[in-house]
């Protein structure tokens, strides 16, 4: 199940599902990125995701480039060791900006 949660004009997603085609969907659904309170600002917090698979990152990369289209941001928040194994071997750590925890991230966004 989604969670999602705003601090300030961030916007968090969690999940504890891996990160696949079905629950990307349902991630999708829950990203507006032509909100009328401003660009998107989004983080997805990873610290429970088990597992990204391709189509996972593929979600990851069009989600960022949507958001940034919009003149927004999208980053990742705590990956697990495997997740930050599957994002460095697939070098997507370069493409985002990665974040230990949701209150440096939300710090960071939020200037």
């Amino acid at each position: 199940m989604i969670e999602k949660t705003r601090r300030g004009t961030v916007w968090i997603l969690s999940d504890k599902r891996p990160l696949n085609a079905k629950s990307s969907g349902e991630l999708q659904a829950a990203i507006d990125i032509k909100s009328p309170a401003g660009p998107p600002r989004y983080l997805l917090d990873l610290q429970h995701v088990p597992l990204i698979d391709s189509a996972g990152l593929e979600w990851l990369c069009e989600t960022a480039a949507r958001c940034q289209q919009a003149g927004g941001v999208f980053g990742l928040v705590a990956p697990n060791p495997l997740c930050q194994d599957i994002l460095a071997a697939t070098r997507l750590d370069r493409r985002f900006a990665i974040y230990p925890d949701t209150l440096s991230a939300v710090g960071n966004l939020a200037q």
